[in-house]
């Protein structure tokens, strides 16, 4: 018995197919809305014209919130919001909120730039950014935006005058999320502080990226009690390419409180974080901040991640060579923690591209409190006002004890003593000792600058170079003559050590080529004092209420496995290319 199909019985099934096919691809292409915003009211009303309001709680909602809301395309899980406001805007098209948002429970992308007369930043230094669309937070004293959509983006915006709370919040959903193109806290020219703002950008979730290294991704994060929150919960961070405390030029001051703040409390996890990067574009300017550039805070009964902070300037305008210094510490990692378990801190590294610029700040470069396994390599630490590395705990400067047996800050780790450097030509060679751990290995770096600070113990303003040195039984280790290339008027060296596994001393003792410093006395003249510093104010949003009149989303519903849309659309693709196989075996 035959099992061929009779041609008209082989028609009926390419045609189910080629049907199949094309709904399948259709659903996976078009499953995404866009709605254009067309008035700056803030109005929920039929009105003829879409307000931001609408067309926000239309995608929030999935519907159309009345009918002056048409989207392009179906409501889909990453829909997006345009803008083309009616008469354009020769000068920002401002929007009131007249109350905090709901809760955005999908994904979604705001994107400003989509306004006509609008565009992103082109410039490598400085921020060229035409931005259109100012939302003005209206001295609210809640957090504006609540985003809980893993993927959500917002770009091209200027937002300002959220007096509490955060401009931007992601929750812990957020994942993948993104900032990009924005000025946040500052004028939309990004030229001075617009209304005051809390924190500008909260953090609560995995993989988000503020900014990035292209000049399009860049943003002015200035003029809020804190630029960047990264709270409990938070992993996978990455802060890249923005200037955090100036102006959009990155030649002027418009201070946050504090840059950027990690901050652990008890039993709660913090995960890796990266702010900067040892590629073209990736680092930040942190500068001209009221308190600290950085700072990282853990509690009692946390876990935090390693935190990697390279390639930025920290105290510098935006050429990296002028002072814009923060009013605290350049970076200050604190640890209220009885026994947190910390993964540590890489502040620069060996690598090219890894140094970050830490100077003109008004305390310490860089502090570590109760800290351990912060490694601090390869930087150009200068001109700060106390020291260019303090480890918190002991003397201010350290002396070095017997065989490294203290414990403490970054286990109170000692430093090189420097016995030689003399200069010939562009070339200076340096000799020294190091006494610490017994039979352990140490990287030694070297530096040059053009003075010594005023305890005798110097900072490092060009790196020169390092060498890895290996004490004996009896804790000592000698290194040099070791020869290494040294700008000119730079004449003062020091040196930095950092053990296992990434602990960093101070620096040395200054040594001038030619001759050597009087030995600094124990007591300096003057001692920043550490215990009891202040810490920058941080907002932590706890969930908003829902708004009075407004619809409040509940949890998003439980998701159901299905193919994904791309996915939907490669089979329907497949799908066709079968049919079309079909009909050629005809």
């Amino acid at each position: 018995m035959s099992h061929r199909t009779s041609p008209g019985m082989r028609r009926r099934i390419l045609v189910s197919l080629l049907t199949i096919a094309c709904a399948a691809a259709a659903t996976g292409i078009a499953r995404a809305a866009t709605i254009t915003v067309t008035t700056t009211s803030d109005v929920v009303a039929v009105d003829g014209a879409v307000s931001f309001r609408e067309a926000y709680n239309s995608i929030n909602a999935g519907a159309s919130a009345n009918a002056d809301v048409v989207p392009a395309g179906a409501y889909g899980v990453s829909d997006t919001i345009a803008f083309n406001i009616t008469g354009g805007c020769a000068v920002p098209c401002k929007i009131t909120a007249s109350t905090f948002y709901a809760v955005m429970s999908k994904s979604v992308v705001i994107d400003g730039y989509t306004q006509p007369g609008s565009s992103a930043n082109t410039l490598a230094v400085g921020d060229n950014a035409l931005i259109k669309i100012e939302i003005d937070g209206n001295s609210l004293g809640f957090s504006l935006f609540f985003f809980q959509g893993s993927g959500t983006t917002v770009r091209g915006l200027n937002i300002h005058g959220v007096t509490g709370g955060s401009a931007i919040a992601f929750l812990a959903s957020a994942a993948g999320s993104v900032v990009e193109g924005c000025f946040i806290g500052t004028n939309p020219a990004g030229t001075a502080a617009a209304a005051p703002t809390g924190v500008a950008v909260s953090i609560s979730s995995v993989n988000a990226v503020i900014g990035g290294p292209l000049p399009a991704n860049r943003n002015v994060i200035s003029g809020t009690s804190l630029g960047i929150d990264i709270a409990n919960q938070s992993s996978g961070i990455v802060i890249q390419g923005n200037y955090i405390g100036t102006n959009a030029a990155g030649t002027g001051a418009i201070p946050n409180n504090a840059g950027i703040s990690g901050s652990s409390t008890g039993g709660s996890t913090v995960g890796a974080i990266l702010i900067g990067g040892p590629s073209a574009g990736q680092g930040n300017v942190i500068s001209g901040n009221a308190g600290d550039g950085i700072f990282m805070e853990v509690l009692g009964g946390t876990t935090i991640g390693l935190m990697t902070i390279q390639g930025n300037l920290i105290g510098t305008d935006a050429s990296g060579t002028l002072a814009l210094g923060n009013g605290g510490y350049g970076i200050n990692f604190v640890n209220f923690a009885a026994t947190p378990t910390v993964a540590g801190a890489l502040v620069g590294g060996p690598a090219a591209g890894n140094a970050n610029v830490i100077a003109f700040n008004a305390i310490d470069g860089v502090l570590v409190n109760a800290f351990t396994n912060v490694g601090i390599e390869g930087n150009s630490i200068h001109d700060n006002a106390f020291q260019g590395i303090h480890l918190a705990g002991g003397a201010n400067p350290l002396l070095n004890d017997a065989c490294d047996a203290d414990t403490g800050s970054n286990n109170l780790q000692n430093y090189p003593v420097l016995t030689a450097a003399s200069i010939a030509g562009s070339n200076v060679t340096i000799s020294g000792t190091l006494n610490s751990t017994a039979s352990t290995a140490f990287r030694v770096e070297f530096f040059s600058n053009t003075a010594c600070d005023a305890s005798g113990f110097g900072e490092g303003r060009t790196f020169l170079g390092s060498t890895v040195v290996t004490t004996d039984a009896s804790c000592n280790a000698t290194f040099g003559p070791l020869a290494f290339a040294v700008p000119a008027g730079q004449t003062v060296f020091t040196s930095t050590a950092t053990g296992s596994p990434t602990n960093t001393s101070q620096f040395s003792a200054c040594f001038v080529a030619g001759g050597v410093l009087p030995s600094p006395t124990p007591t300096p003249t003057v001692t920043p004092i550490v215990t009891g510093t202040p810490i920058p104010p941080t907002v932590t949003p706890t969930g908003p209420p829902a708004p009075t009149g407004t619809p409040f989303p509940g949890a998003p519903p439980t998701a159901v496995p299905t193919l994904s849309e791309g996915a939907l659309a490669l089979f329907g693709i497949g799908l066709a290319a079968l049919a079309l196989l079909l009909i050629r075996r005809r």
